[in-house]
């Protein structure tokens, strides 16, 4: 049975929003202007102050065990990879660093790293690694005259109440012809598996395999998000696989998930090269874009010590969630 709720305006580009699915408690209204699906209730103050406070204070304790025991590491890995393979190495922001795994990985490579989290006791975690490379904050505790060749932001746009201004604040930071780097879930993909899995009678199983928080971002969306942003060169594909199971501490079939996930991360990168990447059906996005500007030949340094140019349009490898 189809489900409606009361309308509401897209947050983007105020078009009249509906019909709404209902996934939990939680009603999400999709946009026919621009396609961003969305939560109700993201205009309402004592929601963004919820979740403000959430990723300050509760975050670490409740959600960074992923992060700590190496479930995000082959990501992160794959996602230094295609930044290298389009600019080099040089200077390095992370938006949503979390404990800093993915800048412990950059460092390793000749980096220059910063991270930046709400989180306070990420951040502590960070800095006791790493030394002082870790902001507890968001974008606006930024120094703005700190400029970067690349920032990234993985699994965190969609986390966000505003993620095209939060999108700005960051190509502001970037040196002309800087990179932005972004991961994030699929969300047409993860709408329309929700809908099959209710239609099987399986929508109380579906938060183990469907990823819904504020948005649900389309690459349709994405790409004219970030054009409206001002950034060029916008490339999307689909990212690869983690090994990564949010549920392995309750059901211990960790081996049936990780065959499943490679089987669906198969069949997404063959659609995806067989439509000559106009479909996307992964569980999880890719995205670099550029700021204007001129964007310098960089450098990547060989094993044998010798320095190798690498031009900016230069590819690499993919990545997922």
């Amino acid at each position: 049975m189809r489900e409606t709720f009361e309308s509401c305006r897209c947050p983007y580009c105020l078009e009249q929003a509906n019909p709404g699915i209902k996934v939990g408690e939680t009603l999400f209204f999709s946009c026919p202007r621009c396609l961003l699906a969305f939560r109700a209730g993201l205009e309402e103050p004592e929601n963004v102050l919820r979740m403000q406070q959430y990723y300050e204070n509760d975050f670490f304790r409740e959600l960074a065990w992923d992060q700590l025991e190496g479930y995000r590491d082959e990501i992160f890995r794959e996602a230094l990879d295609r930044i290298e393979g389009q600019a080099g190495r040089g200077r390095l922001l992370d938006v949503g660093c979390g404990c800093g795994f993915f800048l412990r990985e950059a460092l390793a490579r000749g980096w220059d790293v910063k991270g930046l989290d709400p989180s306070r006791e990420s951040i502590d975690y960070l800095n006791a690694m790493l030394g002082d490379v870790g902001i507890q904050g968001t974008l606006d505790d930024c120094d703005p005259g700190e400029r970067y060749d690349v920032i990234a932001m993985i699994n965190v746009l969609d986390h966000l109440f505003d993620p095209w201004e939060s999108v700005e604040k960051a190509a502001a930071l970037l040196k002309p012809g800087g990179l932005l780097y972004v991961r994030v879930p699929n969300g047409h993909f993860h709408m329309n598996l929700f809908r099959l899995m209710r239609a099987w009678g399986l929508g109380n199983k579906a938060g183990r395999v469907v990823v819904f928080h504020n948005y649900a971002m389309s690459a349709a969306w994405l790409d004219r998000m970030l054009t409206d942003r001002g950034l060029t060169a916008v490339e999307i594909r689909n990212a690869g696989i983690s090994e990564f199971d949010g549920y392995r501490r309750r059901n211990g079939k960790i081996r049936a998930m990780r065959l499943l996930r490679r089987a669906v991360w198969r069949s997404a990168k063959s659609i995806e090269h067989l439509s000559a990447g106009t479909l996307l059906w992964g569980p999880s996005l890719e995205v670099t874009a550029r700021k204007q500007g001129i964007s310098p030949v960089r450098h990547l340094r060989s094993d044998s010590g010798k320095r190798h140019p690498v031009h900016p349009s230069a590819g690499a490898k993919g990545t997922l969630s």
